[in-house]
């Protein structure tokens, strides 16, 4: 396959002949020939670089694509490795599948950011009466969670 720019050098060279033609010629007939002629030179040489632009673009979308099937295969990757986990009633975060040590608080991820194919941490920020809370570390999201089943009792309460 010729590239473009070979072609454009040899309608170039054509387009020079042509008017070499045109400028030795007296006959009515060739002149007229050689005028068309160098008009179907551009013509041609304009639809090459046309040809060439549509070319680059094509091969910029398949490359958006490879890239897009890339990260979704990634994504997937990523996705099959972690699960949903309830951390109290009504609070669901993410978990990584092979999480199951209870020696270590477990890793949190965010399911607002997880269901956006991101994979953002919980930072525990602070445990009170009402609970231990959780932040997304996405400072897009920033969203908190609570785990109401984990709390600390109030000062001075008595339980009996």
């Amino acid at each position: 396959m010729t590239d473009p720019s070979t072609a454009i050098g040899i309608l170039s060279s054509l387009l020079g002949l042509a008017k070499s033609i045109n400028d030795t010629v007296t006959d009515s007939k060739t002149l007229a020939a050689t005028i068309e002629l160098q008009e179907k030179i551009r013509e041609l040489n304009s639809a090459i670089l046309q040809m060439q632009d549509d070319h680059q673009s094509l091969l910029d979308e398949k490359n958006s694509i490879k890239e897009e099937l890339s990260n979704r295969i990634n994504w997937d990757k990523t996705a099959s490795k972690c699960k949903t986990h309830q951390i109290c009633s009504g609070v669901t975060v993410i978990i990584e599948n092979d999480d199951t040590s209870s020696e270590k608080d477990p890793v949190y991820f965010c399911p607002n950011c997880f269901s956006n194919q991101k994979l953002s941490f919980l930072n525990k920020i602070k445990k009170d009466y009402k609970g231990t809370h959780y932040a997304c570390v996405n400072s897009i999201c920033a969203q908190v969670f609570t785990d109401h089943d984990c709390k600390v009792p109030f000062k001075g309460a008595s339980y009996g």
